[in-house]
């Protein structure tokens, strides 16, 4: 890292203008702000030409942007997009604070941390299931959104949960669901949501059309509200439970789509796994209770069923936005809550 840092001090240094084109801009194509594209590339060391004069946006300049954009978590297409444009313009002084403060977050990372572990990445988007040195299993993550950002975790997974139930916390129940219920009196049903009294859900649920949801808007929300196992449910089929003071964990979602889009900050702190059910195969290969038709049979009843991890994983959730590859290539991510 501290040649990069180097590199970046010399950089910060240096005039750095904001490059402005109109994208897409791709293979084949001719435009006067290439050269100030091709001079940016070059700088950062992603074009390994000192021509940089050419208008023209050839092969060459195609696998520097590709190179770009897989250091910068972006979709290597080779074609300059928007987002492609926002990184190239980004201030080698804001990437030279990130390399400080991940250097500092990687220094407080535990010296051992275990022949298997789990590792998630916030600004990446991404989690890693290592064993031995070596990615088993790798997947996109849903994160926090900067509003309800996703904590920096070390903790160990112990346990597993099928068919989940979701006990809304009560910031969500006042902020996300009340107000969808005041807008459409069927949300709760249609949702498969139950009001109770308390958390301890002693007692029938309450019948919403009892309820004067606007006073319960400017009073503050008093009761529970959780929401049945299924496929509609918000936690998907499957959760992954681990000890922390956030109440935060990993759950499956019925909301997929998400992992189709770059950006990916759209939960409310908890961690939306792409793969979950491949994570649950693993953490369930040592219980030999569990095998893939069993699951299958538990999943198909909706009966939420805990079940213990034999050999917990610890888990480890970070906040890194600039690190080095074993090849010794630079990654940055954005800094989507702002920190550095």
């Amino acid at each position: 890292m501290e040649s990069h840092i180097l590199k970046y001090q010399q950089l910060s240094q240096q005039r750095w203008d904001t490059i402005h084109a109109r994208t897409p801009l791709a293979y084949d194509a001719d435009d006067p702000i290439i050269p100030a594209i091709r001079e940016r590339l070059s700088r950062l060391g992603d074009l390994k030409s000192n021509d940089v004069t050419s208008t023209h946006f050839d092969s060459t300049l195609t696998d520097a942007v590709r190179f770009f954009q897989w250091r910068h978590g972006l979709p290597n297409t080779g074609i300059i997009d928007s987002n492609t444009l926002k990184a190239l313009n980004v201030n080698p002084a804001k990437r030279l604070r990130q390399m400080h403060a991940s250097l500092a977050k990687w220094q407080v990372l535990p010296k051992n941390i275990g022949a298997r572990y789990i590792h998630i990445n916030v600004p990446a988007y991404e989690m890693n299931l290592v064993e031995n040195g070596n990615k088993v299993l790798n997947m996109k993550v849903v994160v926090g959104r900067s509003t309800r950002p996703t904590p920096e975790i070390y903790s160990k997974i112990k346990t597993l949960v099928l068919n989940p139930t979701w006990n809304v916390p009560k910031k969500l129940a006042a902020e996300d669901i009340v107000p969808k219920q005041m807008k459409d009196p069927n949300f709760l049903k249609k949702s498969k949501i139950q009001i109770f009294k308390d958390w301890s859900q002693k007692g029938e649920p309450i019948d919403p059309s009892t309820l004067d949801w606007n006073q319960i808007w400017e009073q503050g929300f008093p009761y529970h509200f959780t929401q049945s196992p299924g496929y509609g449910n918000s936690l998907g089929k499957v959760k992954f439970l681990f000890n922390n003071r956030h109440g935060v964990y990993m759950h499956d979602t019925p909301k997929k789509y998400l992992f189709q889009k770059i950006k990916r900050a759209y939960s409310s702190g908890c961690i939306r796994l792409e793969k979950p059910f491949q994570l649950a195969e693993y953490f369930l290969q040592d219980n030999p209770r569990y095998d893939h038709q069993s699951v299958t049979d538990v999943l198909t009843t909706n009966k939420t069923t805990y079940i213990k991890i034999k050999n917990p994983i610890p888990v480890y959730i970070t906040y890194i936005t600039a690190w080095i590859d074993k090849n010794g290539h630079l990654h940055f991510r954005e800094d989507i809550y702002g920190r550095h």
